[in-house]
């Protein structure tokens, strides 16, 4: 079954039926411009974006291929130092007397 309506006010030739199943079996939607504007782009934490961070740079520093560029890495390194920063920063701080309160 198709997921998209097909107008039933008139017939289809065999050409437009064929032209239908090609463009679902290569993946096809015509509504794809719908769709992209409903897609939120979904928030990640400050911890798991440094956690991210840090995975690619270790995988980054393992790799022998020179399209790995050094001074991407440096990148990479400046915005996990921002990150941390992030963080840090969204931590809060107590007083010890409201640790005893709990």
């Amino acid at each position: 079954m198709l997921d998209h309506e097909i107008p039933t006010e008139k017939n289809l030739t065999d050409e437009e039926i064929v032209n239908l199943v090609q463009f679902e079996k290569e993946g096809g939607n015509l509504n794809d411009e719908e769709e992209d504007e409903d897609d939120e782009i979904p928030l990640v934490s400050v911890k798991k974006a440094v956690s991210g961070l840090k995975i690619f740079i270790n995988y980054f520093e393992q790799q022998d291929n020179s399209e790995f560029n050094i001074d991407d890495l440096r990148v990479f390194r400046k915005y996990l130092r921002i990150a941390r920063t992030q963080e840090f920063n969204s931590k809060r701080q107590s007083t010890l007397d409201m640790f005893f309160k709990k």
